[in-house]
């Protein structure tokens, strides 16, 4: 193509260089008159303008296709989440979980092992989003499967893990507190895969009443191999006497931090628990996230928050 005359006007929406309109040649052999350029650059302006319209148009399309997605996941995760507790005689059962975005993943679960045995489940998926939720749909599955087959918290951790080790992919990882409560021995027995220690506050031996975290061994599920994880995770008995509060958590509640980037921390956790001990269940959990927001200053949480306690009934 021989080119005689030119028009070159670029296509831009706001300051955005989309492309550019060339026409070359007028078809009487002539050169372009100024009223061709303005005809040009006029073109080009409204091709700037559509092709924009276009875009945020698609973008619309996809927003909202990815909204009803994510509500869907919502909605499937919600289900996972146990809306009414077991009727238990002597113990109070409070729990709480807000997840930081529209999909979270961390997992809450409790449910009746045996006429006087009761499981609880706190977890947490490195990540967020629907891909952190399926992968917790997932661990919740095996966690309900093993603890039906295994008394021991330790040993269905280890199942789960031997399960999940091709189901987790290298840039993820599920923490796990598991603990079961024997109603008729009085006592909590629990394990830890990488998850936050479990804090039980009690009357020690002295009759000083004490909010101390309950130390225990363990890796997180899909980090490691089945020989290293069993090598090193642990179950602990502990007693759970009238008026003990056993509390497990996310590290969404520890982690929250105020303005000046500072943590909730685990001493403040402790604290408050203890200051709040003498109330209901459901009266401590309202009182943490009470403590949380007034150190934070907000309402808004930068990671899912996840509480589950549990109250031996009865004069401490």
């Amino acid at each position: 193509l021989a080119v005689h005359s030119l028009i070159a006007a670029p296509i831009l929406f706001q300051d955005r260089l989309i492309g550019v309109l060339a026409v070359v040649n007028p078809a009487d052999g002539l050169p372009f008159s100024s009223t061709d350029f303005s005809l040009v650059q006029s073109l080009a302006e409204q091709a700037g303008l559509a092709i924009h319209n276009n875009e945020f148009l698609s973008m619309q399309v996809e927003k909202k296709q990815l909204d009803l997605d994510l509500s869907i996941a919502r909605n499937i995760q919600l289900m996972l989440i146990p809306q009414t507790f077991p009727s238990v005689e002597g113990i109070g059962i409070d729990t709480r979980y807000i997840p930081s975005q529209q999909v979270g993943g961390d997992l809450l679960d409790l449910f009746m092992l045996s006429e006087n045995r009761l499981g609880l489940i706190v977890a947490d998926v490195s990540g967020k989003g629907v891909p952190a939720s399926l992968l917790m749909a997932i661990c919740r599955t095996h966690l309900r499967h093993y603890a039906k087959m295994y008394e021991s918290p330790s040993a269905v951790l280890e199942e789960v893990n031997r399960a999940m080790s091709s189901d987790v992919r290298e840039d993820m990882f599920i923490t796990v507190g598991y603990a079961v409560i024997d109603l008729t021995e009085n006592k909590i027995t629990f394990a830890r895969a990488g998850h936050e220690l479990p804090l039980l506050s009690h009357a020690r031996n002295d009759g000083v009443v004490a909010s101390e975290y309950l130390a225990s061994e363990g890796m997180p599920i899909g980090m490691v191999e089945s020989e290293s994880f069993v090598e090193v995770i642990e179950d602990k008995t502990v007693d759970f006497l009238p008026g003990d509060v056993f509390v497990l958590y996310t590290d969404g509640i520890t982690e929250a931090a105020n303005e000046d980037d500072k943590e909730f921390s685990g001493a403040r956790l402790a604290d408050a628990v203890k200051m709040l001990r003498d109330r209901s269940a459901e009266e401590i959990n309202s009182g943490i996230l009470e403590h949380v927001e007034r150190f934070t200053g907000s309402t808004l949480y930068r990671d899912d928050l996840t509480l589950l306690t549990v109250k031996s009934l009865g004069a401490s």
